[in-house]
């Protein structure tokens, strides 16, 4: 009697679980768009062209294992691997300010002063739970750049970041060291760990990849920590899993369809609906509207491009979020099965706002669909993602919502979109 009744709990909590997920009408839709994502702080229009300044630490590369300084080991020579030029070929336009390879005094120039501390060799020791040889070893490289901003004329810092990197040393272990004594990668105690790690931390060609690792990090975190960044952010969409209980279904599902095709082709709207009468009110509210062709202000033919896709997305969007807010006033939200389906289209609108860049009208979306009380994770994801990309962005706007007016000029044409 005991097994049956158990047997029978088990079959009610499958058929309830089987119920409630075969009740669900909506499914996620993750879309990939490329945009311009905007960085942490702006240079003033008080400048207009900068150099570069690379400070390479003279001090000796440190060495610490399991938590104890070692005897240091001599200056990492990389002169000749990382240079002025490097780096500035490793930039973005850095809003098309001048670039100057000298360093001397002049009215709207700044320094860029570019320093590399504390280079660093970490050996940790491991241990596994078995075996009589249950130490072993991890080693790590790490350093800081020290991004310092300074006026030519004055050599006064006025925007100043620290990056700290600290990396896994990935080469695979060779049979041998240098030395052409055998490679150990277990050991018996901590104080043989330790004994070895200080005498071979140097192999296995960490220099090479801590000198691969500085090249790769400086330029791409001065770039976003300055520069308008053009990357692909992925973006929740929902469309409807079964089209034949609602017509309505089938156009959310073939308005989803066409991002992938649109991406494909890149083929033009049919008819676009932002330009449209009746809609020119949402539009103005929303601020959907493109405005103006200022492809010109992007100086080489891929940023022209980049410029173009962009414009190109906000307007397909502009006219998938009209559909969508049409959409959703077809459906009785007081049925479960056209809730859900109003629900996908408040959440697709929200997406698609973010993508915008308007943060004030993807929250309004968002708030909408909490209302409705479906899939709340889904609702804080948008949520959390908005948060996140706004916090750059409005770095740019002051307490009226207008651009600063000590915005460098280099940046204006990415908000003339």
């Amino acid at each position: 009697m005991i097994v049956t009744m158990r047997v029978f709990k088990i079959v009610l909590f499958c058929f309830f679980v089987a119920t409630n997920l075969n009740a669900q009408s909506y499914k996620s839709d993750y879309q990939t768009f490329y945009s311009f994502g905007f960085p942490e702080k702006y240079i003033t229009n008080e400048y207009q062209s900068f150099c570069i300044k690379l400070d390479l630490s003279a001090q000796p590369t440190k060495v610490i294992i399991d938590g104890e300084a070692m005897q240091s080991r001599t200056r990492l020579e990389y002169n000749t691997f990382f240079q002025e030029d490097q780096l500035i070929n490793g930039l973005s336009s850095l809003i098309n300010l001048r670039y100057d390879k000298d360093c001397n005094k002049m009215d709207g120039k700044f320094i860029a002063d570019i320093k590399i501390k504390d280079i660093t060799y970490y050996g940790e020791i491991k241990q596994s739970s078995s075996g009589e040889t249950p130490y072993y070893f991890e080693v790590f490289y790490g350093y800081n750049v020290v991004c310092q901003l300074k006026n030519s004329m004055t050599n006064q810092t006025f925007l100043e970041k620290t990056i700290v990197v600290k990396n896994s040393h990935s080469k695979p272990g060779a049979d041998k060291n240098t030395d052409g004594t055998p490679r150990i990668y277990n050991f018996k105690t901590k104080a043989e760990v330790k004994s070895y790690l200080n005498k071979y931390i140097e192999e296995n060609l960490i220099v090479n990849e801590l000198i691969h690792s500085i090249q790769s990090t400086v330029a791409p975190a001065l770039s976003s920590w300055l520069d308008v960044q053009y990357f692909p952010n992925t973006y929740f969409f929902s469309r409807m899993s079964k089209e034949d209980k609602h017509p309505f279904y089938k156009k959310i599902n073939e308005e989803i369809d066409l991002f992938k095709n649109w991406k494909k082709a890149n083929s033009e709207i049919q008819t676009n609906l932002l330009t449209l009468e009746e809609n020119s009110e949402f539009v103005k509210n929303h601020n959907l509207r493109i405005k103006g062709d200022n492809v010109n202000a992007f100086v080489d033919s891929k940023a022209k491009e980049r410029y173009n896709y962009v414009v190109a997305s906000k307007n397909f969007l502009g006219n998938f979020i009209l559909k969508m807010e049409a959409y959703s006033k077809e459906f009785d939200v007081n049925d479960k099965k056209q809730k859900e389906a109003v629900w996908a289209c408040y959440m697709n609108i929200a997406s698609s706002f973010l993508f915008l860049n308007d943060f004030k009208s993807s929250l309004e979306y968002v708030e909408k669909a909490k209302v409705l009380d479906i899939s709340k994770s889904k609702v804080r994801e948008i949520e959390e993602k908005n948060l996140s990309l706004q916090k750059d962005y409005l770095n740019f706007f002051d307490a009226d919502g207008n651009l600063k007016k000590d915005l460098n000029n280099g940046y204006l044409k990415y908000f003339n979109i």
